[in-house]
């Protein structure tokens, strides 16, 4: 989470939470790029609900693991707060909308968004949810079979978003494979860019960055296809 006050400039005066400290800089968000959960769960056992480590040399970051901590940041005082670095470059891809946007912007969508979500439109979507998740399992899941999680639960939530948004026209199995494999390799690439040393990445024609530029084009052609036939 970073403040406005810009976290990534170290005070001298100033106490930081207690965290863990590396001995060489960027060691702990090395950790932290490959098996993420782990280090975090660590990190809040050992040190409460406030904690403090840097990835890098200059980049502070704070871990709060507590609810009513995570209210004050996310509701009561959301305006002392901006987003993180990751949601930053977020809007690469996804704009500015409700997860990326702050500020009296983020308040204008989330009223608009309100409109959409009325008791009876939510039993609606519950019950479309339902069915979706029934339907999609019994087709693709089998007793004894072992499935990625992650990937099962990305192409049911995109099934389910396809169908209230595009109704008849929804996105097909196949294209679902597809748009799931291009999220997953766009924030493995943004996960790496959060990282200051290896921003150097996006300036290179790596096959990494290419990729991830394919992937970028693939998903607007498809859902620019979908948006264009309603």
């Amino acid at each position: 989470m970073n403040s406005n006050s810009n976290s990534n400039i170290a005070r001298k005066d100033y106490k930081y939470p207690p965290g863990p400290m590396e001995i060489f800089p960027c060691s702990l968000a090395l950790k932290f790029l490959s098996n993420p959960l782990p280090i975090l769960k660590k990190i809040t056992v050992k040190y409460g609900d406030i904690s403090h480590f840097k990835f890098g040399p200059r980049l502070h970051v704070f871990l709060i693991n507590n609810p009513h901590l995570i209210e004050n940041i996310l509701v009561r005082h959301n305006q002392y707060f901006i987003k993180s670095s990751g949601l930053q470059l977020a809007k690469r891809v996804i704009g500015n909308g409700l997860i990326t946007n702050e500020g009296e912007n983020h308040s204008k969508q989330r009223r608009l968004v309100q409109q959409v979500f009325t008791r009876d439109k939510i039993e609606m979507y519950g019950k479309i949810l339902a069915e979706h998740c029934v339907e999609y399992t019994n087709a693709n899941w089998k007793d004894g079979t072992i499935v990625n999680i992650h990937r099962e639960i990305t192409k049911v939530t995109l099934s389910i978003i396809s169908k209230l948004l595009f109704g008849p026209n929804a996105i097909t199995v196949n294209e679902i494979d597809q748009i799931s494999d291009n999220i997953t390799l766009i924030i493995e690439y943004i996960n790496k860019l959060r990282l200051p040393f290896l921003r150097f990445i996006e300036k290179f024609p790596l096959p990494l960055t290419l990729e991830y530029k394919r992937a970028l084009k693939q998903l607007d052609s498809i859902i620019y296809t979908k948006i264009d036939a309603e």
